[in-house]
């Protein structure tokens, strides 16, 4: 069998133009620093694959973040024009503290009953219904009951200067405001303030009498 010859020679002078090496290193050291320039190249070449995979999971979160940013914009834009569109239309949407403190019992329902109770609503109001319900139930001989819709009489609302709902509004003979209540309220708390307002008109009445 025929060994295959080995060229030292061109051996050397291959590691010398592919590695830069010296050509009076010796043969064993440039051989070792082939291997040498070898692994390094596998070690570069790996930094090169995890710089690039870095760099595309650089791009990739900035791409979600614009992503997330332009939802944001959107959010708030169609949040603003949700109300621009309310107060185009002057509906009541703000919770107030304060009530009227008088009404005309002519603008309402049965105005010879000793008391009334009436509800200001509107129709874009998650809980006026719900506050309707617990009103009507209220009705009786002594108690009118009625419920003021923003869409429908806009002019009542106007003239209390109305601008949260729902607002419940409990009013003597007189037409005097003695309680309120704004927003969602339990119909205990309702129902127990005509109870109690009506239980101390009786007892006034049967103090003078």
């Amino acid at each position: 069998m025929t060994r295959p010859r080995i060229h030292i020679g061109r051996v050397e002078t291959c590691l010398a133009r592919a590695e830069g090496c010296a050509s009076d290193v010796p043969l064993g050291s440039r051989v070792e620093w082939g291997v040498w320039c070898a692994d390094l190249g596998s070690v570069t070449s790996g930094f090169s694959h995890v710089v690039a995979y870095l760099g595309l999971m650089v791009v990739r979160i900035g791409i979600a973040l614009v992503l997330a940013f332009g939802a944001g914009v959107i959010a708030l834009f169609a949040r603003w024009r949700g109300r621009a569109d309310g107060a185009s239309h002057n509906s009541p949407v703000a919770v107030r503290s304060d009530a009227p403190v008088q009404l005309y019992r002519g603008d309402f329902a049965r105005p010879e009953a000793p008391w009334l109770v009436v509800l200001f609503s509107s129709a874009t109001c998650d809980g006026c219904a719900k506050m309707a319900a617990k009103v009507e139930v209220l009705e009786s001989a002594a108690v009118a009951t009625c419920e003021i819709e923003f869409s429908v009489q806009r002019e009542l609302h106007k003239k209390y200067a109305i601008d949260a709902v729902p607002l419940v509004v409990i009013a003597d003979h007189d037409g005097v405001t003695r309680r309120h209540f704004y927003g969602a309220t339990s119909a205990t708390d309702v129902w127990a303030a005509v109870a109690e307002l009506r239980a101390v008109t009786i007892g006034s009445d049967a103090s003078a009498s």
